[in-house]
């Protein structure tokens, strides 16, 4: 006998409320990320169903670990756009970098060879380690003299900021955007990191938020959040999220 309640029927489907992710590691095969042009179209498909219909690609630029530029971006990029199965998604999918602060960034500056995002801003990550010297004269600079605005990439992951918000704060103050992780919102890299994050929204910090896409457990793991009550909080905070406003 069929229920009238199945509960198939009302199965709820996950659904982020912004449609632009704006950081991830799915050009195949030139970081730590999608090792290869299947994962990366697996995984592009798997944040489409979740409702992203914007991508901006940000493969890592570091000086030691992973030196790209935009000649191997952009032949990485190209692999996925032609993808049979990437021309019948519903998205767009554009691409960038996430680059760290370091002597590779400084030289494509100074080179002209950073891709940006659309409207001139910049993904820049710190040092795990400690904060890059003199951080605040690099990021003044990076808008007064080069043109660019730039985001700092999962602040709430860097443990030396943990205990102290209120260098993020003047950071944010002197232009810096923010950007978190929803794996960190998930509680992927623990507890302290996701009371972190969960904080720096509350105080209105948090301006972008990136999957940080490197493999299916990434997206396993976004797909239970967007299902839990803890989603609730990141809802409650959605008027100071910019993903689909600020590169248009």
């Amino acid at each position: 006998m069929l229920s009238l309640f199945s509960k198939n029927k009302y199965k709820k489907e996950p659904c982020l409320f912004y449609h632009t992710d704006i950081h991830s590691h799915l050009c195949p095969g030139i970081d730590d990320g999608a090792k290869d042009l299947s994962t990366a179209v697996e995984l592009i498909s798997g944040l489409n169903k979740l409702g992203i219909t914007r991508m901006i690609i940000t493969p890592h630029v570091t000086d030691e670990v992973f030196p790209n530029n935009a000649t191997t971006i952009n032949n990485a990029f190209n692999q996925l756009l032609n993808a049979p199965i990437i021309k019948q998604l519903n998205i767009q999918l554009s691409c960038s970098a996430e680059y760290r602060i370091d002597n590779l960034l400084i030289d494509q500056l100074r080179s002209k060879s950073v891709i940006p995002f659309p409207n001139d801003y910049i993904l820049v990550e710190n040092s795990w380690i400690q904060e890059p010297f003199n951080l605040e004269g690099f990021l003044y600079s990076l808008q007064s003299d080069y043109g660019y605005r730039p985001i700092l990439a999962h602040p709430e992951r860097y443990e030396y900021y943990l205990d102290d918000k209120d260098r993020l704060l003047k950071l944010h103050n002197n232009g810096v955007l923010f950007q978190t992780n929803l794996l960190s919102l998930s509680g992927r890299y623990g507890k302290k990191i996701k009371r972190f994050a969960e904080s720096l929204l509350n105080d209105n910090l948090v301006d972008f938020i990136g999957s940080d896409m490197h493999h299916n457990i990434h997206l396993e793991e976004i797909t239970k959040y967007i299902l839990s009550k803890d989603y609730a909080k990141l809802l409650k905070n959605r008027h100071t999220i910019k993903n689909d406003i600020a590169f248009v």
